[in-house]
């Protein structure tokens, strides 16, 4: 094993050992985190007038990772150990969509517990600013206590740590991937449909996503004019039409990720008791199955006892989809291979019929 392995496989164990659970480190995190640090160092460099902000480029990446690894931590001690998510801390935090399996109320807890951690850490971290502040309190204001600073100072460290949590929380707001607010939207959309189809939910997702960046976008235009016009900075309405843009993205993302669903992987209804029994009680193409329930103990014992053989349990095509979305197409069993394989034949043929 290589020195690289070797560091690779320490990273991503060690928060296991530090208690943090099921999770692991994703490199994008250190793909971001690295560049912030080189642009400090460098603009600390360009103006003389921001040598103090030479040690933002190292003490800014590791608050940040702090904060996200504090923000992930407190999610999975939430959710404890009884829920099958799997955390892959990223930037801004967890980047996998496992939240989607949960109940509605756990949704909730991953969200509010994960916006609550990174709240108060910027709490503390104002807090600490404004106690270590070496302006007089007579002169101290709203603006000292926002004052970003570099240095190596108490009153440096907690601005930093105030900012980045801040920043964060905002991120955290938004409701697309990967942020946690689409925990929360994802768990409002599936109560109001009453659906189990991933497909529905997620196209509606989109639509949503699609109309908050629509109207985003109108207002960060007008903002943007009236900035212009009355020599005002454009900062907010550049920030607006940002954000839209990414909503519109994400919004792509969501109805790709529906079609894909659709197209790949269909609907699938276990094998029933008669093989030779009506096929009018069977559901279109169009609705996903969620899987006859497997006989009662009882029910098997006297098939068993009559020499008659039993079928295999009923498999959630859901369960499987999440699973393939989770683990990769390794992680699957022969069974679930061939369910999916069954059911992406049954829709082959059905679309066959229909379009004779």
């Amino acid at each position: 094993m290589g020195l690289a392995e070797k560091i690779r496989q320490f990273v991503n164990i060690w928060p296991e050992l530090l208690g943090f659970g099921r999770c692991r480190f994703h490199v994008s995190i250190g793909l971001s985190l690295i560049p912030v640090g080189l642009i400090f160092f460098a603009a600390s460099l360009a103006d003389t007038s921001s040598a103090d902000f030479r040690s933002a480029a190292l003490t800014l990446p590791v608050l940040w990772l702090v904060s996200v690894t504090m923000r992930t931590a407190v999610q999975q001690f939430v959710l404890n150990d009884q829920t099958l998510c799997v955390f892959l801390i990223g930037p801004t935090g967890n980047l996998t969509t496992d939240y989607e399996g949960l109940a509605k109320g756990k949704s909730f807890s991953y969200l509010l517990s994960g916006q609550l951690a990174t709240i108060s850490i910027a709490l503390v971290g104002m807090i600490g600013a404004i106690i270590s502040s070496p302006v007089p309190a007579e002169e101290f204001g709203w603006m000292q206590a926002l004052d970003f600073r570099g240095g190596w100072t108490v009153a440096a460290l907690a601005s930093q740590l105030m900012w980045v949590n801040l920043f964060l929380a905002g991120l955290h707001s938004l409701p697309a991937v990967p942020f946690d607010a689409r925990a929360g939207l994802h768990a409002i959309v599936k109560a109001h449909l009453h659906a189990v189809d991933q497909s529905v939910i997620l196209r509606r997702m989109s639509l949503f996503q699609s109309h908050l960046a629509t109207c985003l976008l109108g207002a960060g235009l007008t903002l943007f004019i009236a900035s212009l016009i009355y020599a005002h900075e454009l900062l907010w309405g550049c920030g607006l039409m940002a954000t839209a843009i990414y909503l519109l993205f994400s919004s792509r993302w969501e109805l790709s990720r529906a079609c894909e669903l659709e197209s790949d992987f269909v609907p699938f209804q276990a094998r029933i008791t008669r093989r030779d029994g009506p096929a009018a009680g069977q559901p279109g193409p169009h609705r996903r199955a969620a899987g006859v329930k497997a006989k009662s103990s009882h029910s098997e014992g006297n098939a068993e006892s009559e020499g008659i053989p039993s079928e295999p349990p009923a498999l959630d095509v859901d369960d499987i989809l999440r699973k393939l979305h989770r683990d990769g197409r390794e992680s699957l069993s022969s069974v679930e291979s061939e369910a999916l394989i069954s059911a992406s034949r049954e829709l082959q043929r059905k679309r066959g019929t229909a379009g004779k």
